[in-house]
């Protein structure tokens, strides 16, 4: 199964996703399930040194409409945090569910399309919250489909749910991933101590390295960091593809994507499993790093 990919990141856009009220959200639920789950995941490649500072650490999602992660190495009371919102986390479901649609029913564009339109929409609410004006709404993985006809499947809500194609299966390793990236990520951060410098080239190398450091811990075959591309390919299109980081604390998007690709590639562990696999696995794995490089090349 070919996986076409899509992660990025943290830096706080705010995206009117659901009008539910958080006291009704289902987010923060699912993402305290879903740290559950990754956490021991985190610890089966980490050193032993590695594995007790995790252990230290107070993860939690948190309900607010900004769409981030951060670590805090430090609270008032001591403990070091990692925090991940509820709108990152419904943001991934969504992506999740468009990616697994678009790849399994071969309708590419209308992924692409779709986080062209988030970006709008980040856009649009940029400009709405400096006047304080209520948010738009962005829509949903179906309703976005079923207004866009040309491009999109036309599918019922029960592909999901009935695991049609086992679109509700790659969907679900897709958001898994992202999240799991996500976590090892800020777990980077806490590591290396991190903080804010003020310094923005100096900021940048430490988002840099923490990417890199949650790329490595990913190449443990089956598991690869290019399955977990959701929220890079989301950020890719908020940044309009711009290679121009120089008045950001980020690396651009565009970059992050092309360092996943390039670690995956130059690793000995892809390497091989990459000889070890048969030649249509050899064949998707491919597809999947070239749709990457086209990606990140499209500007």
């Amino acid at each position: 199964m070919t996986f076409r990919l899509l992660t990025c990141f943290l830096f706080i856009a705010f995206l009117a996703i659901s009008s539910e009220s958080f006291a009704q959200n289902p987010y923060v639920g699912f993402g305290d399930a879903q740290i559950a789950k990754i956490r021991p995941e985190m610890r089966e490649h980490m050193t032993p040194s590695e594995i007790t500072l995790e252990k230290s650490i107070d993860y939690y999602t948190v309900e607010t409409g900004e769409i981030n992660a951060v670590a805090i190495s430090r609270t008032r009371g001591g403990s070091r945090e990692i925090r991940v919102s509820s709108a990152l986390l419904e943001v991934f479901d969504d992506i999740g569910k468009m990616q697994a649609m678009a790849v399994l029913w071969d309708k590419p564009g209308c992924f692409e399309s779709y986080l062209d339109y988030l970006h709008g929409v980040v856009q649009s609410n940029d400009a709405l919250l400096v006047k304080r004006l209520p948010l738009e709404n962005a829509k949903p993985p179906f309703p976005y489909m079923w207004s866009h006809k040309s491009i999109c499947p036309q599918l019922p809500l029960d592909v999901i749910t009935n695991d049609v194609r086992q679109a509700d299966s790659l969907s679900s390793v897709v958001i898994h991933e992202s999240i799991k990236w996500v976590l090892l990520h800020e777990f980077a951060h806490q590591l290396y101590n991190d903080s804010a410098t003020g310094d923005l080239g100096r900021d940048r190398e430490q988002e840099e390295r923490a990417d890199a450091y949650a790329f490595k811990a990913m190449l443990h075959p089956p598991e690869y960091p290019t399955v977990a591309t959701a929220p890079i390919l989301l950020f890719c299109s908020m940044e309009g593809y711009s290679l121009d980081d120089k008045k950001s604390d980020h690396p651009s998007a565009v970059m992050r994507l092309k360092h996943m690709a390039d670690v995956t590639r130059s690793s000995p562990e892809w390497k091989e499993a990459f000889k070890d696999s048969t030649p249509a696995q050899q064949k998707q794995i491919m597809d999947s790093l070239d749709e990457l490089d086209r990606l990140a090349a499209r500007y």
